[in-house]
This record gives structure tokens, sequence and C-alpha cells, in this order.
């Protein structure tokens, strides 16, 4: 039986109608690229409807996972306890359930989705931090979360910031006894949630690996794979790990640096087998190698007699492109 996925990533949603960073990335890019420039100036509501009613079109499918930064917020926003924020998400929401008729959708935590200031997770105090992850879970769900796509595979998603901690290990925050504070208590919050999510994907790989089943991660930073507790874990059921999806594309430079220059992180990279896709808006920087450039794009994964293909489309270039995983 054939099992199809739609995944997406980083719709980075504005309310307001053009995004923060479109001043500028006109002002260096907007000559060179029109189209990219057209698509900022129209503002992202209008390429957000297109590039997912394109995706609906290669339907139906099972299920959708979306890979975080369903919103984008502003530099006024402090997390989702805010009106703005909180109506942002909804409007990101709403989106999805108007083109794709109720499609239920498995939503990975990004970091914008927590409120633009939460997105660094380096900056409020701990009961801040607490009221704003409240409300998330009030609009979108939870942190983290796993479940069967076909009777072979299940999906694990998590929320990045607490393993990207643990691979940081130390954190650089204000000065003073108040920014002194505020780190404390989210050292303490990091320290919590690492641990619940630790422990969480640890039995969850066990009972795969006991019903003899394959598992797909899904994250929205691969830097989350940076986590060496996580890593710890993954490495005992690797051989059961089909795909790691992760959004954050704007992160694409980032990996073929580490390629270059860093070949001993791109290999871990390589080692829990990551796949970027598309920003479905395409905000990322129109430099060809650098990104995805001008345009969006998203993904379709597809399931069937025990093979598992994913097939990457990007807006811009029209076409598809298929990896047998």
């Amino acid at each position: 039986m054939k099992h199809e996925f739609l995944i997406i990533a980083d719709m980075h949603y504005s309310i307001s109608g053009q995004m923060a960073e479109a001043t500028w990335i006109l002002k260096w890019f907007g000559g060179l690229f029109p189209k990219f420039a057209r698509r900022c100036e129209q503002g992202a509501a209008i390429h957000i409807k297109e590039t997912l009613r394109e995706a609906a079109e290669h339907g139906p499918y099972a299920a959708g996972i979306d890979l975080g930064d369903r919103t984008h917020g502003s530099h006024k926003d402090t997390g989702l306890k805010t009106k703005h924020a909180a109506d942002e998400a909804r409007g990101a929401l709403q989106i999805l359930k108007d083109v794709f008729n109720g499609l239920e959708f498995f939503l990975v935590p990004g970091n914008h989705d927590k409120g633009w200031h939460l997105s660094s997770f380096t900056r409020w105090g701990n009961g801040y931090l607490q009221d704003s992850l409240t409300k998330y879970r009030e609009i979108y769900g939870p942190l983290y979360g796993i479940t069967s796509l076909t009777e072979e595979v299940n999906l694990i998603w998590l929320s990045s910031e607490p393993f990207f901690f643990d691979y940081k290990r130390s954190i650089r925050f204000g000065k003073g006894k108040r920014e002194e504070k505020k780190s404390r208590e989210r050292l303490q919050l990091l320290r919590s949630e690492l641990a619940i999510q630790l422990d969480f994907v640890k039995n969850q790989l066990a009972n795969v690996a006991n019903h003899d089943r394959k598992f797909i991660l899904a994250v929205h930073e691969p830097s989350t794979l940076l986590s060496p507790q996580l890593q710890s874990i993954l490495d005992e059921h690797r051989d059961r790990l089909i795909v790691t999806l992760t959004g954050h594309v704007h992160a694409r430079w980032l990996m073929n640096l580490l390629k270059l220059f860093r070949p001993a992180l791109h290999r871990i990279f390589s080692r829990y087998k990551i796949q970027m896709i598309p920003s479905v808006w395409g905000i990322d920087l129109p430099v060809p190698g650098l990104a995805w450039g001008p345009g969006a794009g998203w993904a379709k994964l597809t399931i069937e007699d025990g093979r598992v293909m994913l097939y990457i489309f990007h807006t811009n270039k029209r076409r598809f492109r298929g990896i047998r995983l």
C-alpha cells in the first residue's frame, strides 16, 4: 500500500504582510533578483498560499509534517503570550486548514514559533518562558511527540533548543545581577527540557526496536544533532533511522561550509541522514551554492512496499528531485 506525506518548513507567515528583513535584502539583491524582490514587496501571505496550493495539487496526502517556523514575528514580539504573536500563529494554522481541507499536521516547533525574542532561548527568565511554552502547547500542541506513519515506520519529532544547549554547553548572557538571575532560570529550564526529551527519545526508540519498526526523526534545526547525549541515544538504534528531516533551511550555507572546512562536523550530519526541506516562502538569500536560492519549495515523502522516497520540489525550478532513503 502506498502512503504519501506532505512535508513543509519555514512558512514564516506574518500578518503584517512583509518580512522584517525584506528591506535590507532588497537593498543588496533586489536589482539582481527581481522575482525575489517582487516576492518581498508583495508580502508573505500571497506566496505562502501560492506555494501551499501548488503542493496540494500533488496530493492526496495521508498527513502533513510541518518542520517549524510557521510564524515570523517582529523584534517587538516577546513571546506567544503577546496578542500579535498568538494571532500570527493562529493565522498560520488557518492557512493550512483552508488549503488542505483539515489535513492532519504533525507540528515540529521552530525557533520563531515561540516568539522572536525567545527564538535563541537565551534572553528571558524561566517564568516568562514557561508562560510562552504553555501558550505554544495551547495553540500548536506538544513540543515533542511520536506517531505511526505506517505499520512499519514511526515519526518522532523534537524541540531543538534543549539539544542545541547540550551542544553549546556554555551560553553567554548579559552582565548584571538581574541578567545573571535570568541566566540561572533559563539554564534550569533548558536542563529540565533536555532531560525530559532525552528520556522520551530513549524510551520511544527502545519501543521501536522491540516492535521491529523503523523511524523518521523530525527537528527544526540541524544543529540539534550535534547534541552528544542525543547522539548517544540515537547511535544504539541508528540502523533503524530512515532519515532526519530538518527545516531552518537558511542554515544551508553553514552545512556547505562545514563540508569544506569542518569535515568532522559534516560527517556527524551525514551519519544521521539529514535532509533539509526548502522554505515555503523562500526567504533564503538568493546566492547559488549558499542557499536554496530565490523561490520556495516543499517535499513529499512516499512509503510503499518497504521503499521510502523523498521528493523535493523547488518552486523556482518547477521540478522534483527524488532521493531514495
